[in-house]
């Protein structure tokens, strides 16, 4: 943020040019991000808050349409995967150390929280980078972005895999079967029992197939979490 004269003027993350004080990003490349977020050109499931095409349609996801051959979990995505803006921002975010953009993917990830847990008391649990995006980086992503966010979080997830290789050179049917054991609880978390009681919202940035989210929320029902869901920025359908 810089002054000039009596007004303070904050500088776009995106593209430099001046965001107002009260602004996160600049006018142009809000309205580029608000296009390409699934609430301008599509409705959503009214029990899984995925998006659909029109309400005439049945959810993909959940099978709204009358037969469930599984639970499915509350997963609220923001924007499409393939936004042109949207995806560029994430990969400068995550691999090319541009970590003010954690400001951007919060902006848009508090839409999520915002429906998810309007009452504002929910506790937010990041999904934690790879160990190889760790070893090469440094920083985790989703740690930087909670930085960011309206609520309190806290990394109550640990990754149990070895396997550095990435998913998205897995097939759908692998990348679940790679979930499935990706994850336990952090040992050493303060009053366990008292967050039992929370509402918990499990966040990343991208979510593709749906399998990590899906591995991470149900890893915490399983200990004892009873009211778990999933927001994102990004998804590809």
């Amino acid at each position: 943020m810089i002054e000039l004269g009596m007004r303070f003027v904050r500088l776009c993350p995106i593209c430099g040019s001046e965001a107002y004080s009260d602004s996160v990003i600049c006018p142009e490349c809000a309205s580029q991000l608000d296009s390409e977020c699934f609430d301008s050109f599509m409705t959503r499931c009214p029990k899984c808050f995925y998006p659909r095409i029109s309400d005439q349609y049945p959810c993909k996801r959940c099978s709204c349409s009358g037969i469930e051959s599984s639970k499915v979990h509350q997963v609220y995505p923001v924007a499409r995967y393939d936004g042109k803006l949207g995806f560029s921002i994430v990969d400068s975010f995550k691999f090319h150390n541009r970590r003010e953009l954690a400001k951007v993917v919060a902006l848009y990830l508090n839409r999520a929280l915002d429906v998810m847990d309007s009452a504002g008391k929910a506790v937010v649990v990041p999904i934690p980078c790879s160990w190889g995006r760790l070893l090469r980086f440094g920083w985790d992503q989703m740690e930087q972005v909670c930085r960011y966010l309206k609520r309190p979080n806290i990394s109550l997830l640990r990754r149990t895999d070895d396997n550095l290789v990435q998913q998205k050179h897995l097939r759908k049917s692998q990348r679940q079967e790679a979930s499935g054991s990706k994850f336990c609880l952090e040992e050493e978390v303060a009053d366990l029992d008292d967050l039992k009681s929370r509402k918990l919202i499990v966040v990343d940035d991208i979510m593709t197939t749906g399998s990590t989210m899906d591995a991470a929320i149900s890893l915490l029902e399983e200990n004892g979490f009873s009211d778990v869901c999933g927001a994102t920025w990004l998804a590809e359908l």
